[in-house]
């Protein structure tokens, strides 16, 4: 098998480790996917063969340039959708809205039905209610997965004045015969879009399994003919993200493609999306047992994974015990935290919750998730593994005194994100100064911006300075500017740390120093600063 055409990149130190540790949390997670589908899987496996076989052959770097360019150039355009992956449904987003605004589209979705076109035609133009449409087409128990993934496509849909056209039918049951009469189907309201509107862009977002050649564009080459350009669009193949991995390119490359008509969008790892889909089984499995036996999913094992990857990837030796997890169903938990906390910690993690903020308290063992991702698990993880190495029980809730120390633990949380979805995206210098353009001075989000700015030059300075004190200039007496604005450069400090370790400029043993670094020591703000100065060496400058 021939592999993707390969470039000159830095040799990563961590490469074989890396790669063969992140194949084994995908199989693990594939493995318990098939078992939760059940032998129902079995049956379909076939169909999803054929999908893989897509990913054979020569494969060669591209980017996302060339991939806009390409679909203008195009009639027709099938792009693969993962649908309770979030991720997958946004690269859509991002494709739309970096083509031309006056470019006039059909999109064409599976998550409709065509029979609902009438009621799908009043929803965007405005004559239902997203509630009244919802009802109508019976989103929860024909389609199921989360609105909220698809509602950005419908509010660009809205703005641009596209055509949108339900493409899928309903059956009962999903077998292999099923799956080809919703191709055919598919294929057909296809057809109908483009000879309507020949002068239109046909978007088409369709489950990745149908993109496999002998499956929708199957489909629409008998209907449509030769003379109709169609483009294929897939998403995040595990077989090309492996073939990048071996060779550590995997974090540098989002777009690959086959051929001029045929791109691969890698986006994210493949265990984050698998993982998603095992949540979204778990969840949709406890609806029925909530019913029945009034029962909640316990998602401390999901937590446990993601520690125990984490420990195992660094080569920590940890136990992992005392873990609670709560949600915002866990209504007991706030009367347990107002009795438990001081005035200054409560106030920090309700301020949290009210942002939609997961958070752990290490006194406790108490894990606090406003939502369930990969991403809020593994940064919590990365600080429990902090706080049970330095034997920590609080949490950094005076400001400005413990500033830093909050900078470092968001940098640890977000280090250990990255470890598990390395395509997360931090925000930059650049980005902070973007923001402030067009707030208020009484906002948060400017104050934290301003105060992110001005910590970045205290950490400049102090490199030629040393062993002088420098003052701060903002000083917010809000304690909510402090949280906001450790969240943003601790992101930074994540980033950084990660790159820096990735390109084997930081070694293992130099990430474990940072997982044992005491916040409350009297030397941690000296090790604070030289860190910072160290990996400034390593990235770009201010």
């Amino acid at each position: 098998m021939e592999e993707p055409v390969s470039v000159s990149v830095k040799k990563i130190s961590t490469g074989h480790r890396w790669y063969r540790t992140r194949k084994e949390l995908y199989n693990q997670v594939r493995h318990q996917v098939r078992l939760r589908l059940g032998p129902s899987y079995g049956e379909l496996k076939s169909y999803e063969q054929r999908y893989s076989q897509e990913f054979s052959g020569r494969w060669e770097l591209s980017s996302m340039a060339e991939l806009l360019n390409a679909i203008q150039r195009t009639d027709v355009v099938v792009g693969g959708d993962f649908h309770v992956f979030a991720q997958a449904q946004r690269t859509h987003l991002r494709i739309l809205r970096a083509l031309p605004a006056n470019l006039p589209v059909v999109l064409v979705m599976e998550c409709f039905e065509s029979n609902h076109q009438k009621y799908l035609d009043a929803y965007i133009s405005d004559q239902l209610t997203e509630d009244e449409f919802l009802a109508k087409v019976e989103w929860s128990e024909r389609w199921g997965f989360p609105w909220h993934h698809y509602r950005p496509l419908m509010e660009l849909a809205k703005k641009r004045k596209y055509k949108v056209r339900g493409a899928n039918r309903h059956f009962k049951a999903q077998t292999l015969s099923t799956l080809n009469r919703r191709d055919q189907h598919a294929a057909k309201v296809v057809q109908d879009a483009y000879q309507k509107h020949q002068d239109h862009l046909i978007y088409v977002i369709y489950g990745d399994l149908h993109l496999a050649h002998n499956h929708l564009p199957q489909q629409l080459r008998e209907v449509l003919g030769k003379k109709v350009n169609t483009l294929i669009v897939f998403q995040n193949s595990e077989k090309l993200y492996f073939q990048l991995s071996r060779r550590g390119e995997e974090h540098d490359f989002d777009v690959l493609k086959r051929s001029s008509n045929r791109f691969c969008v890698q986006s994210s790892p493949p265990w984050v999306k698998w993982q998603t889909y095992l949540m979204y089984l778990d969840e949709n499995h406890d609806v029925d047992l909530e019913d029945e036996e009034d029962d909640a999913i316990d998602y401390t094992d999901y937590l446990s994974a993601q520690i125990r990857f984490l420990l195992k990837d660094l080569e920590i030796q940890l136990k992992v015990d005392d873990i609670e997890v709560y949600t915002p169903k866990d209504d007991e938990l706030w009367d347990r935290l107002e009795k438990d906390l001081q005035v200054d910690p409560l106030r920090r993690v309700e301020y949290l919750a009210s942002q939609d903020r997961s958070f752990f308290l290490p006194s406790e063992g108490l894990f606090y998730f406003s939502r369930i991702s990969l991403n809020h698990a593994a940064e919590l993880a990365g600080q429990y593994i902090q706080a049970k190495l330095t034997k920590r029980s609080l949490n950094p809730s005076q400001y400005p005194r413990d500033f830093e120390a909050q900078v470092w633990l968001e940098g640890l949380g977000f280090f250990s994100s990255k470890m598990v979805n390395h395509k997360r995206k931090a925000e930059n210098i650049t980005d902070f100064k973007s923001k402030i353009v067009g707030q208020t001075n009484t906002d948060c989000l400017h104050q934290a911006l301003l105060l992110a700015l001005d910590q970045r030059m205290i950490e400049f300075m102090s490199d030629h300075l040393a062993g002088k004190t420098i003052e701060r200039k903002i000083r917010p007496r809000s304690f909510k500017v402090y949280v906001e604005a450790a969240r943003l450069l601790g992101q930074m400090f994540g980033d950084r740390l990660f790159e820096s370790y990735r390109d084997g400029e930081v070694s293992q043993q130099d990430v474990a120093d940072v997982f044992k670094t005491d916040i409350s020591s009297s030397e941690f703000k000296t090790v604070y600063y030289r860190w910072m100065k160290r990996l400034e060496e390593f990235g770009d400058p201010l």
